[in-house]
Formats: structure tokens, C-alpha cells, sequence
């Protein structure tokens, strides 16, 4: 297979050694292997000495640049197609690098998982022995990295990875670290036994750190530093990673962040050590940055969030996205959105899927914006409310799903459950809307303390369907005393006509306490005042009585005609009404 792939290459000229050595430490840096990033210019400079030194393609180096000015791994895989050859093996670690960073779909998981991956490695392993054949360092350190992390893969035989951690152990000493290829030294000190007593820069791994330092390579320095940090003061290793970090080491800028993450006087430096960790393209450094500055600046933060995203942090996507929604620029947050919604970001789910629903600047896409809002609004864990309540709307009034208020009111539950009031209001309206025979005790139940948190957030709407369920509603819901006090409150306090006259009814039906007439002769006297005629017909029957006051039969009679005007047909008879008996 490997001898196939290197007779099917086009032939070239061999570049020089100096050539490919140039034009792989200019690919190290550009892609921040091992964490080292260099800067624009410096980048730019080393493509440019190996482009004298005669490796072709590295004059080409901004053709595999993204539209966001970052290396793409895979445009730079379709620069080197093909190449890959004994005579180009920086050509073969590019199509090695670029095979192994190709996606694994989303929806694998556990050993599917791990089987594609591991597929995805068997992919690059040709490219990795083509280039380790021809003798270049370069190629045999990526093909030793190669076979500890697919023998590390699902843990597999422990005797069969202790032989393939010897072979790797052999290839970076002998085919790298021994031809003074650095990053291969410090590969191997990290494969070097750990023990206490060799946690030192005389112990086996501490001198391979140590002399790859002298050497210039910055991660031997990090890996030196990390070992003797027990050794040092908290300020000299600071002063040691910072230094590290200038020099654009990815991971020394991070130690310097997280050492001062828990100093309650070292925000301003930790944040300045995330933002330099994201100019070396660290995708955290992005997201803790923006998020920092994301109510001082917003401006700020949406440049550092798109940086973040472009780096493949999921968090990033979203907050951007927000960030340009916040920023009526809604068309440009539509992609970062849906990417901050693929990597679990609740929000960005939540507000793209709205966006969908209703069509804002977007075309409305009932079928994906229930999609969006469902991660918004799982089975299990934490839910949002926007989210919820959305679902709720699309499932009772059937925006591309089939009308169905019993599905709706279980969303609205869950919106409810997080103190979103509408959605308890309309968790009520929901089952109420529910043909008879389907308001199941439970769903009665939902509905009453949808309807009472509701109300007692001031929904002024949802106040009287409370107290009706509390009066009439089953017997697991039913409380006598609260729909009194409730009917009080809407007659006393909101000046509901209607609530004055269910107050008054009560007044005269208390199975536990002694009726009280007086009082529900005040109760109909505030309906008929707001306008009720049956208000006024219950106050006329109180006065023909004599209950709760005198007996007025004039006034009674006034009364009657005065309902009877106003439309209430049962008040039409007075006392002639086979209704009208004493209670």
C-alpha cells in the first residue's frame, strides 16, 4: 500500500534538506504544533526563506489561508495533494496532518466512535511511513505520535501498547531526537519514567527538556518549566511562563491565566493572558476574553468571539451570535448561531430557532426551528424557558406540526416550572382549550397552578379561571375557601363585576361556616355597580327576603325592573319566576 502510494505521486525534484527543514518548521508554526504559534510576520518570513531555499509550495502559503486569515488544515491537504513522495516527506506530514483533522460525524458516539477514528488514523499512517522512509526527522516524529495515539485509542492490550510505546520511544530517539529534530527530544522525555526522585533537570527527561531549550525550541522550555515548578516561587514561575508566552508558547500563556484566576487582585492579568493566548489561536483563551468584555464592549468581545469560532470553539459561535443579533445584524448571526447551537449552546439554539420561527430575516422554518428549540428544551436537564414556551406556541396553534394542546401544555409546564408566567397562563389556556373528556385530573391540576402563578404575578386575566378551578374543579383541586377568598379579591381589589357576583354566591354557601347575607348584599351591590344585571337580580332577591339586611320589597322591585332593562331575562318575572323561592 505504501510503496502504491509512493509510486502514484508525480514525479519532482527533491528539494534540498534545508529546503524541507525551512518549509516544515514554517508549517509547525503556521498550524501551532505542539502549541507554538508564530506571529504573522515571523510566519511569513520562514515560508519565504523556504520558498528561496527552493520548496515550491511554500511560496503558495496564503493559498490554504481561510476567509477568516487562519491556516486551514484541509485547504493546505488540496495544496499538497499528490505530492507526497521520498523526495517531499514535508509533503506527506501535511496530507498526514490534514487525513487526521477531517470531521467524525456528529451522531457517533462510544465505539462507533472510537472505530472511526481509529479508521481516520489508519488513513494518515502511509503518508507518516512514506516520510519517515526517506530518513527526514520530521515525518518519522509524526509517525511515532501517530502510533501512540492510535494504540491509546479504547485502551486496548496493555502488553501491546507497552511494545508500541517502546517502537515510539525508539523512533523519536533514534530516527528524531538523534538528528536534532527538538520536538522529537521532548517527546521523548515525556515518555521518560516520572518518578520523585527524577523530577529534576538531572533526571532522564528534565536534561532531554533542558538541552531542547538550549536549543531554542520553546517547548522543551515549557515542559522544563512545568517540571521544576515545585521547585520555584510562584512569581518566578510566572515570570518564566511569561516570558514563554511572548514568545508565542500557547499553553505558558494559559499556566499565567489560570495562576491568577483564583487572586482576587489578578483579573486584569489573567484576562491580558487569555486575550495573548488567543492571539496564538488557543479557542479557550477567545471565548474567556470575549466573554469578559462582552457588557463593556461589545464591539470587542463579537472580534475576539470570531476568532474563538473560527478556532472551532462552539461558545464562541453562539456568543457572537447573540452579540450580532444584540446588534440588529441579525443576517451575519444566522451561520455563528446554528454553530453555537450544533455544539450544545442552549441560547444560540434558542435564539436561532425563534429567529426561525418567526421569520425573522429568515425565512420561516417551522421544521427547524422545532428542531433548534428542542435543544433548547430537552426531556431531561436544564431547559430553557424562551425555549419551552416556543414549543408550546407551535404545538397549540400547529405551526408545522399537527394541533395538539395536551403536547403544548407540557412545554408550557416546563417554561412555567422556570417562572416564565406567560407560558403558565397559557399552560391553563391550553388545557382548558382541551375537549372535556380529555381534561384528565393531572392536566386539571397543571392548569390551576399554571393559572395561580400566574395570577399572583399579576396576569389579571388568569386570576377568575383560578378561582373558577378552585370552586369547581375536581376534587384533588377543589378548595371552597380559596375560590371565596379569590372571588374577594377579584370584587374588592380588581373591580371585576364578575368576581363580585361568584364572591357574593359564595357568601351565601359556606358548608363549614355560617352563611353571611350582610356581606353578600355588599359583594352584589359592587357587581350591579360595575355593571352586572345578575349582580343586581341576587341583590333584589336578598332585599324581597329580607336576608342579610331588612326587608325592602320596593327596592327589591327596582331592582328586578333594572336587571330585566339591562338584559337579564331571568329578572323580566320578579318573584313570578319558578326559580325565585327562598334559598
Amino acid at each position: 500500500m505504501v510503496a502504491g502510494l509512493a509510486a502514484a505521486a508525480p514525479a519532482h525534484a527533491a528539494p534540498s534538506k534545508q529546503a524541507l527543514s525551512s518549509a516544515l518548521e514554517a508549517l509547525r508554526l503556521d498550524f501551532g504544533k505542539d502549541g507554538i504559534v508564530g506571529s504573522p510576520d515571523e510566519i511569513a518570513g520562514r515560508y519565504q526563506e523556504a520558498c528561496d531555499a527552493g520548496y515550491e509550495l511554500a511560496c503558495r502559503w496564503s493559498s490554504w489561508r481561510n476567509t477568516d486569515g487562519l491556516p486551514s488544515i484541509a485547504d493546505a491537504g488540496q495544496a499538497f495533494q499528490g505530492r507526497c513522495s521520498r523526495n517531499d516527506p514535508v509533503a506527506c506530514i501535511v496530507k498526514g496532518w490534514s487525513v487526521e483533522a477531517e470531521p467524525i460525524p456528529e451522531n457517533l458516539s462510544g465505539p462507533d466512535r472510537v472505530k472511526a477514528t481509529d479508521a481516520r488514523l489508519g488513513r494518515a499512517y502511509p503518508h507518516y511511513v512514506t516520510g519517515c522512509d526517506s530518513g527526514f526527522p520530521g515525518a518519522c516524529h509524526e509517525l511515532a505520535r501517530y502510533s501512540m495515539e492510535r494504540f491509546q485509542l479504547g485502551v486496548g492490550d496493555p502488553k501491546l501498547l507497552e511494545r508500541r510505546e517502546r517502537g515510539a520511544r525508539t523512533v523519536y530517539d533514534i530516527a528524531g531526537c538523534k538528528k536534532g529534530f527538538q520536538p522529537s527530544c521532548v517527546a521523548l522525555g515525556q515518555l521518560q519514567p516520572q518518578s520523585p526522585e527524577l523530577m529534576d533537570d538531572k533526571g532522564s527527561a528534565g536534561m532531554l527538556y533542558s538541552n531542547a531549550c538550549d536549543a531554542g525550541y520553546v517547548d522543551g522550555c515549557y515542559n522544563l518549566s512545568l517540571l521544576l515548578a515545585n521547585q520555584r516561587s510562584l512569581e518566578d514561575n510566572r515570570h518564566r511562563f511569561d516570558d514563554l508566552c511572548d514568545r508565542g508558547h500557547r499553553e505558558s500563556c494559559v499556566w499565567v491565566a489560570r495562576s491568577y484566576r483564583e487572586d482576587d487582585a489578578g483579573d486584569a492579568q489573567s484576562l491580558n493572558a487569555w486575550r495573548r493566548a488567543c492571539l496564538l489561536q488557543d479557542a479557550r483563551g477567545c471565548r474567556i476574553a470575549g466573554e469578559a468584555v462582552e457588557d463593556q464592549s461589545p464591539a470587542q468581545a463579537i472580534a475576539v468571539h470570531r476568532m474563538g469560532c473560527a478556532l472551532g470553539d462552539g461558545d464562541s459561535c453562539g456568543r457572537l451570535g447573540l452579540l450580532l443579533v444584540g446588534k440588529e445584524r441579525a443576517t451575519d448571526a444566522l451561520e455563528p448561531l446554528d454553530r453555537g447551537c450544533a455544539a450544545g449552546m442552549s441560547a444560540a439554539c434558542v435564539k436561532v430557532g425563534l429567529m426561525r420561527l418567526e421569520g425573522q430575516l429568515v425565512e420561516p422554518d417551522p421544521v427547524r426551528a422545532r428542531r433548534d428549540l428542542r435543544a433548547g428544551c430537552p426531556e431531561e436537564g436544564e431547559r430553557s424557558p424562551d425555549a419551552c414556551s416556543a414549543l408550546g406556541r407551535i404545538y397549540e396553534d400547529g405551526f408545522g406540526v399537527d394541533r395538539d394542546r395536551a403536547i403544548a401544555a407540557g412545554f408550557y409546564r416546563h417554561a412555567c416550572r422556570a417562572d416564565h408566567m406567560q407560558s403558565c397562563f397559557r399552560l391553563g389556556e391550553s388545557v382548558m382549550g382541551l375537549q372535556r373528556a380529555s381534561q384528565s385530573e393531572t392536566l386539571l391540576a397543571w392548569a390551576l397552578d399554571g393559572f395561580v402563578k400566574a395570577c399572583d404575578s399579576g396576569i389579571e386575566q388568569a386570576c377568575m379561571p383560578a378561582a373558577q378551578l378552585y370552586a369547581s374543579g375536581p376534587s384533588s383541586v377543589r378548595d371552597h375557601a380559596e375560590a371565596r377568598r379569590r372571588y374577594q379579591q377579584l370584587c374588592t381589589e380588581a373591580n371585576d363585576a364578575l368576581g363580585c357576583r361568584r364572591y357574593g354566591t359564595f357568601l351565601l354557601d359556606r358548608p363549614t361556616e355560617p352563611d353571611d347575607p350582610a356581606r353578600a348584599r355588599e359583594a352584589f351591590q359592587m357587581g350591579m355597580d360595575l355593571g352586572d344585571s345578575e349582580s343586581t337580580r341576587q341583590l333584589a332577591r336578598l332585599y324581597w327576603y329580607g336576608r342579610g339586611g331588612p326587608t325592602r320589597r320596593g327596592k327589591a322591585r327596582r331592582l328586578f325592573r333594572q336587571a330585566c332593562r339591562d338584559g337579564n331575562g331571568m329578572a323580566c318575572g320578579g318573584v313570578r319566576q319558578p326559580d325565585f323561592v327562598r334559598p
